[in-house]
């Protein structure tokens, strides 16, 4: 399978697409993973297109939003449960884990 990287068409999307991340390192990331297996060009025009970028007064960041919306849901239920801590918690790896455990999520 080819990667993105050899489809230039994809290169000028991709550009614009890190135009709206804004500068910030964890929204291109977000992204990056998100479309790395994705080879057409729609679907990369429709995370450029979404109106989701010009929603206001968004505490979450669009390209965070963007990137969960196409996550399995095995994996929206783990990020879902962790909007039950407060906002600036830090998070221990290995507990968090062992809760999605209990949990029934892994």
């Amino acid at each position: 399978m080819e990667t993105p990287l050899t489809f230039p068409q994809l290169e000028s999307i991709g550009r614009k697409i890190v135009a709206k991340c804004q500068g910030l390192p964890l929204a291109v990331k977000a992204l990056g993973s998100l479309l790395y297996s994705k080879v057409d060009k729609r679907e990369w025009e429709e995370i450029l297109e979404s109106e989701i970028w010009g929603w206001q007064n968004l505490e979450i960041l669009p390209s965070l939003i963007l990137s969960y919306h196409d996550l399995p849901l095995h994996l929206k239920r783990c990020f879902a449960y962790c909007s039950i801590f407060p906002k600036d918690h830090e998070f221990d790896k290995k507990k968090l884990i062992l809760l999605w455990m209990v949990e029934g999520f892994l």
